[in-house]
């Protein structure tokens, strides 16, 4: 459930279960407190990568469906947002890691956190998908190009989760291709 201005738009959080307030037709706001408010910036550039098949299913509990994604541009802060769900039941938190590597496997800008920064950890997935947005601020020094967009999962002893890609392959990170301007 969001609350979008002219704006940004928001999420109501549910902190009976810590999650993204899910829409079911009643109002969830007897559950609902506001402790903290995230602000995700909604350019109008704003566009959503999704593919045929999930990017990857992550320990084989998590998939991770679409990407939504602004411009990114050298100098500025490039904002996404990852859409995971969940496939069977989760039984630990674990941590997601954001990195965008440049030609030569350099990590340029990185970002781990717990999904919906911090707010819903993986063990406590009810809703259907859970909106999980990321800022990322790329170095003024870049050089436009293509860049690889690293996303993935890692436990407690810091051991990144097995992803199984579509076309079969077991890796430790999906790779989203990042046009950078």
């Amino acid at each position: 459930n969001q609350i979008t201005t002219n704006t940004a738009t928001y999420d109501l959080v549910d902190l009976e279960n810590r999650e993204v307030a899910p829409w079911n037709g009643e109002s969830p706001w007897s559950r609902c407190v506001l402790m903290r408010l995230f602000k995700y910036s909604t350019p109008a550039n704003e566009r959503t990568v999704q593919p045929e098949k999930p990017y990857g299913l992550l320990n084989g509990t998590i998939r991770l469906l679409a990407v939504a994604q602004s411009e990114a541009k050298v100098g500025s802060d490039f904002r996404f947002v990852l859409y995971w769900q969940k496939w069977l039941p989760i039984d630990a938190s674990y941590t997601v890691f954001t990195q965008l590597l440049d030609g030569s496997g350099k990590v340029v800008a990185q970002q781990d956190n717990f999904p919906v920064n911090g707010l819903a950890p993986t063990d406590t997935w009810n809703s259907p998908v859970i909106r999980d947005p990321y800022v990322l601020h790329l170095p003024g020094e870049l050089q436009p190009g293509t860049y690889q967009l690293y996303v993935g999962m890692y436990d407690a002893t810091l051991k990144r989760l097995p992803v199984q890609l579509p076309d079969g392959r077991t890796a430790d990170h999906i790779a989203v291709q990042i046009e950078v301007h």
